[in-house]
């Protein structure tokens, strides 16, 4: 489950998903960025371009999309759209307890 596509959290997300046999999943809002492999940050057109030169991120195909209230290990997705389109947190199920990704 990829917590948002900035380049730092998906940057290798299509060579951890080959390498080991396992799909991508993520939220909605980020589907297209990661199939497209146009992967920003939340900084300036600049430094996306920088980071685009420098940093490419590959296009890796969306296995799952994750929706708020899906279920994945015990843990409940939350979608918390802000940092990215598509960011995601979970939720562990009768705890109370969250963990999110920045």
């Amino acid at each position: 489950m990829l917590t948002h596509a900035h380049f730092d959290h998906a940057g290798s997300s299509g060579w951890l998903c080959r390498t080991f046999g396992v799909p991508l999943w993520c939220g909605a809002g980020d589907a297209a960025a990661i199939r497209g492999g146009r992967v920003d940050t939340h900084c300036s057109r600049t430094l996306n371009l920088l980071q685009r030169a420098l940093l490419p991120v590959t296009a890796c195909q969306v296995g799952r999309i994750l929706q708020e209230g899906d279920v994945v290990a015990g843990f409940e997705v939350l979608e918390v759209p802000g940092h990215s389109p598509g960011a995601l947190a979970s939720g562990a199920i009768g705890t109370g307890c969250c963990s999110a990704a920045t």
